[in-house]
C-alpha cells in the first residue's frame, strides 16, 4: 500500500492567515458585487437585496476574523523591525 504524503503545515503562520483573509474578503465583495449587478440587469430587486445582504454579513463576519487576526501578539512582533524592536 502506497504511503499518502503530508502536507507541511508549518509554514501556515498568522500573516499567511491574514493575507487569505484579506483574500477572501475581496472575492466576497466581487461575487456579492457581480450577482448585486446581474440581479439589477435583470431586474429583479430580489437578488440584488439578497447579495446586499450576504454581501454586508460576511464582510461583518471577516473583519472581525481580520480583527481579531491583528491582534495576534505572534504577528504584531514579527512585524516590528529588529532595530526598532528594542
Amino acid at each position: 500500500m502506497a504511503k499518502v504524503p503530508r502536507i507541511d503545515t508549518t509554514c501556515f503562520d498568522a500573516h499567511h492567515a491574514l493575507m487569505l483573509a484579506q483574500w477572501l474578503r475581496a472575492g466576497i465583495v466581487l461575487a456579492c458585487a457581480l450577482a448585486a449587478g446581474a440581479g439589477w440587469l435583470a431586474g429583479s430587486s430580489t437578488v440584488v437585496g439578497l447579495a446586499l445582504v450576504i454581501a454586508g454579513e460576511e464582510l461583518l463576519e471577516i473583519s472581525v476574523v481580520i480583527g481579531a487576526l491583528r491582534l495576534d501578539p505572534r504577528l504584531a512582533t514579527a512585524s516590528i523591525p529588529a532595530s526598532r524592536a528594542a
